[in-house]
Order: C-alpha cells, then structure tokens, then sequence
C-alpha cells in the first residue's frame, strides 16, 4: 500500500461512537507506525484525538490548552470516559434503589443485581513507534 493512502487512512479515521478513547487512540498509534511521520508522530497523533474524538465538549476543552501534549490529552481523555461511566452507574443505580424501595413496600423480594465490571481507561503512555 502506498504512504499517502496509509496516510489518509491515518487522518481519515474517527473514534467510532462505541470505540473506546483507549481503542481509538490504540489504533491511531498502529496505523500512524507506517506512516513514516518521523519526529511529528506524537504532535499528528495528538492533533488526531483532537480532531477525530466523537465527544464535542470535550474536543472543545482540548482546544483551549496552549501547551496541549499527546499525554495530556489522553487524560484528559480517559478522564472525560471515567467520570461518563461512573455516572452511569451512578444513575443506574438510582434506579435500581428506587424500584428496590417500590418493592419492599409491595411486600415483594429485592430483585438481584448485576454487578458489570467495566475496566477503567488504561492507556499506556509509552511510545509504541
């Protein structure tokens, strides 16, 4: 295959709306190996999230750092996913107290819960290029 079309594979690719940043990011760094960018891997990986992430606030909140760096902006990043799944939990079991309490004053038993344990964003921060 041919650098330019590696390398509009590389600049074309958006996160997908069930990709996680870790995927995404993954997959970024994969595609950018054949890619022969050379020094500006980590500035045109970087500028990638940036442009390609599907979360528009938070694309928002990564334009406005002067000094943004590929490491701050896959915290950044992982921090956005965490706080978005913990409050789903959250709010998911909210619900769940609220049909539990429902229930008890019914005289019905507790429905079980089940506990989905969902790995945090872990990207590793080393180079893979």
């Amino acid at each position: 295959m041919s650098h330019t079309k590696l390398k509009v594979l590389f600049f074309s690719h958006k996160q997908e709306p069930n990709e996680s940043i870790d995927q995404y990011v993954t997959e970024l760094k994969n595609r950018s190996k054949s890619c022969e960018f050379g020094d500006l891997t980590e500035s045109l990986i970087k500028d990638k999230i940036v442009c390609g992430i599907s979360d528009e606030s938070l694309r928002e909140s990564l334009l406005m750092p002067t000094d943004l760096t590929l490491e701050k902006a896959i915290t950044s990043c992982c921090a956005k996913e965490t706080t978005r799944q913990q409050a789903r939990e959250v709010n998911g079991n909210n619900r769940c107290e609220s049909a539990n309490v429902d229930t008890v004053k019914g005289g019905g038993r507790l429905p079980q819960r089940k506990q989905q344990a969902k790995p945090p964003c872990v990207i590793q921060l080393r180079k893979v290029w």
